[in-house]
């Protein structure tokens, strides 16, 4: 993949990262937690679509997501096994949220699915920075 479209690429999947993260923020002050779990998940996807896509490899889903950032970035010792485990554990809860019509996120779950993305982030950060 030509470098100038990889570039593209990262500034855009970080574009719709921080898109995400602002409306998970106003969705968990306006208290619908479900729904801050599922854009923290899609904040966190994005950066990791931005972290796949420096390494030249674009992916069309979520597992293939999951699947690849371990591949690439944990198994490599780039990035510490946590980081995989809360992409594991938000989609969890995003599944939930969004397609069990009986679940109820509290505060709490909502606040640690920002924290991890928040982590995540800024380690997500100093990766890329290297190549934009």
């Amino acid at each position: 993949m030509e470098e100038k479209i990889i570039r593209r690429n990262i500034v855009e999947f970080s574009r719709k990262a921080g898109k995400n993260r602002r409306a998970g923020e106003l969705m968990f002050e306006k208290k619908f937690y479900e729904d801050a779990i599922s854009k923290a998940y899609y904040s966190y996807l994005f950066w990791v679509k931005a972290l796949l896509i420096r390494e030249g490899i674009a992916v069309k889903s979520h597992n293939s997501a999951r699947t690849q950032f371990a591949n690439c970035f944990v198994k490599n010792g780039i990035i510490e096994s946590r980081y995989s485990k809360y992409f594991a554990r938000l989609l969890d809860n995003r599944f939930q949220c969004d397609y069990d019509e009986m679940y109820i996120a509290e505060k709490i779950q909502a606040e640690e699915a920002m924290k991890m993305l928040d982590e995540f982030v800024i380690k997500a950060k100093k990766i890329l920075k290297l190549r934009i």
